[in-house]
């Protein structure tokens, strides 16, 4: 009895040594058909990218529209009508620059006045009027000859007293607008006659 016992012991054994030795055999096997499939994916070829689609060509220029004959006239007629505007502006700024420089040309032909030189569209040349208010009658538009002279004494009055203050209320202004007026048309010995009879503008 003991010796069927040993000898079924011997025999599990030795199944059990066998059963391990075929499970090792069989791992390399398997790990070595896993690394020959991955192999074979690997070796497969790519697919070819594929190939760019053609691009249409834009519409040919032919397509626009191409000028017609009354159109070409039109585009000529506004160059036509920009060259005369053109044309107009430079003929009112020459004629402008004649006036102007013909009004100098008034006062370039007198230097003196009372014996003196005169500068065009002085205030002070104006019997009564001193540097400061001719300073204040420049600063509030009445810069010429001219323009002084379309002022009326109440309205030039009514200036120096708001920007100069009371203390010009002893100016009188009575006669600065006929004076500049005489100025400003070139009445040189009307002016001077004017002027000799007058006493600080009175």
């Amino acid at each position: 009895m003991e010796i069927v016992i040993i000898v079924a012991i011997v025999l599990a054994i030795l199944l059990g040594v066998l059963i391990g030795w075929a499970i090792l055999m069989a791992l390399p096997k398997r790990e070595s058909a896993g690394a020959a499939t991955g192999d074979e994916q690997t070796d497969e070829p790519e697919a070819a990218p594929e190939a760019d689609t053609p691009v249409e060509p834009e519409a040919a220029a032919a397509d626009e529209p191409a000028p017609t004959p009354e159109s070409d006239a039109d585009a000529e007629a506004e160059v036509h009508a920009e060259t005369d505007a053109l044309q107009e502006a430079l003929a009112s700024q020459q004629a402008s620059t004649t006036a102007t420089r013909a009004g100098e040309a008034v006062f370039s032909g007198v230097e003196h006045l009372r014996g003196e030189k005169i500068k065009h569209n002085d205030l002070t040349e104006i019997e009564g009027i001193g540097p400061k208010i001719a300073t204040i009658l420049t600063d509030n538009g009445m810069d010429t000859w001219a323009a002084l002279a379309e002022k009326s004494p109440e309205e030039i009055k009514a200036v120096l007293l708001e920007k100069g203050g009371k203390g010009y209320a002893r100016f009188n202004p009575g006669t600065w607008p006929t004076q500049a007026g005489l100025l400003a048309e070139g009445k040189f010995a009307e002016f001077e006659e004017l002027t000799d009879k007058l006493v600080g503008g009175k």
